[in-house]
């Protein structure tokens, strides 16, 4: 039966989103306005006092992403030059580091106070690495040979990418009320995948277990913590964001489906009774029906000096 205090529902256009850039390019330093990145994944800052990083990450998959990062000379170290440092790690800390322009593994400012650079790689996949994991983020107001003040360390994940591609490996069980494998309902899915993700700290099943327990756990953990989740627009929407539905089922709750976006106009879910997991088809009747939708990210400080 139709509920009469239906949630207002975003849209369902989808923007298409294009990064046009060579796989490695250095960008001449735009004004300190420009944003980047139209559409990241996620964001990440770093500082130290007299350097400041700001990071966008667009994952591409499991296994591959675009960095657009920015460094800042803020002064209050004088005479110093910000460093820039990023690695990707696999679960196991397997690191791979990010090659700069002169195919250096770190990146020095020394253009002076009040400055800044910024570069863009699209589409990096470090061969050694099966997951990107996590990128860290490595800032600091001084070369050796300077003699470093400080330094700043934070990590940002790729757990939603990393998870989607955990669940459509499960395409093709069965779909199981109450199923958390091998079969699955939609909710047993999301959570299962989500928990074989390294470096995540697991959902606890006993307390966040039901479509509408996983939505209203994104929407009352919304500030950047380790885990965290970003509610996204339709036209923002990325693979792997989890889209959530209401009056898809007559069972008493307001949210009644989970479901990870696949693009295209494709979700892919443990769908009902009878289906196998897999993808189907975002159709009007799912859209009409369509609550919010979260991305679940990551960040944390490391180290600092």
């Amino acid at each position: 039966m139709q509920r009469k205090h239906l949630r207002p529902r975003i849209t369902t256009s989808i923007v298409a989103f294009l990064v046009a850039a060579s796989s490695a390019v250095f960008v001449a330093a735009p004004p300190a306005s420009a944003d980047g990145l139209s559409n990241p994944s996620g964001t990440l800052t770093v500082s130290c006092p007299g350097a400041d990083a700001f990071i966008q990450v667009d994952w591409k998959g499991a296994n591959m992403v675009t960095v657009r990062w920015r460094v800042d000379d803020t002064g209050t170290a004088a005479n110093f030059s910000p460093v820039l440092r990023i690695q990707a790690h696999d679960s196991d800390h397997t690191a791979a580091p990010f090659v700069f322009p002169g195919d250096n593994a770190y990146y020095i400012l020394k253009s002076g106070n009040g400055t800044h650079e910024v570069g863009l790689k699209s589409d990096w996949n470090p061969s050694n690495l099966a997951d990107i994991n996590h990128l860290t983020v490595r800032v600091q107001n001084g070369t050796t040979e300077q003699g470093t003040a400080c330094f700043k360390e934070r990590n940002i994940f790729n757990w939603t990418r990393i998870a989607y591609r955990k669940a459509v490996d499960k395409q093709g069980a069965d779909y199981l009320l109450g199923g958390t494998g091998p079969d699955y309902d939609c909710s047993g899915l999301v959570l299962t995948s989500y928990n074989q993700v390294g470096n995540l700290p697991d959902f606890d099943m006993n307390s966040v277990r039901t479509a509408e327990q996983i939505y209203n756990w994104a929407r009352t953990h919304t500030s950047p913590a380790k885990k965290y989740a970003k509610q996204v627009s339709a036209a923002d929407l990325k693979i792997g964001d989890l889209l959530f539905y209401t009056n898809t089922a007559d069972n008493g709750r307001f949210i009644t489906h989970v479901a990870f976006w696949a693009g295209d106009n494709t979700l892919y879910d443990a769908h009902s009774p009878g289906v196998p997991v897999g993808f189907h088809a975002n159709t009007s009747w799912w859209s009409s029906r369509l609550v919010a939708a979260y991305r679940i990210l990551g960040v944390s400080d490391v180290a600092s000096g």
